[in-house]
């Protein structure tokens, strides 16, 4: 008979957040593959205004065989879980079907390719100057 070897839990808490404009106009390319109604397939993407960067400092903590019992980050210590480096952690914000989301949240933004470009130039160029950003995403999103 096989014993079971227990795992690592990981655990992770914010140690702070803040929300910063960005110093220039920033474009968020998603893309993601479609399917059409007639079963072809092909690739979409749009186009979101970043309205923030949201920046995290993120503690993670481990345990071999740990068992999250709640009482936040104090909990975990007082529990003798290994406290890893703080992390930083950056995201864009945008709004997507009336609603703000950053960028990494992966329920919102699941199976899709997400690029930030940086845009010092009028918005009227963006068609042209964001066009071969684009090309290269729907490339990627397609292999």
């Amino acid at each position: 008979m096989t014993e079971k070897k227990p795992r690592w839990t990981r655990e992770a808490g914010v140690v702070s957040a803040s929300l910063v404009v960005p110093a220039v106009r920033l474009v968020a390319l998603v893309a993601g593959p479609l399917t059409e109604d007639d079963g072809s397939k092909s690739v979409y993407v749009d186009r979101y205004i970043v309205l923030a960067l949201c920046c995290r400092i993120v503690r993670e903590f481990s345990k071999m065989g740990g068992e999250y019992r709640g009482g936040g980050m104090r909990g975990l210590r007082a529990a003798n879980w290994h406290e890893e480096l703080p992390e930083v952690e950056f995201e864009g914000v945008v709004i997507r079907e009336g609603r703000l989301m950053g960028l990494g949240d992966r329920l919102h933004f699941e199976d899709e390719d997400i690029v930030m470009i940086e845009c010092p130039w009028p918005v009227e160029e963006d068609d042209r100057r964001l066009a071969e950003h684009e090309e290269r995403l729907r490339e990627k999103v397609r292999k």
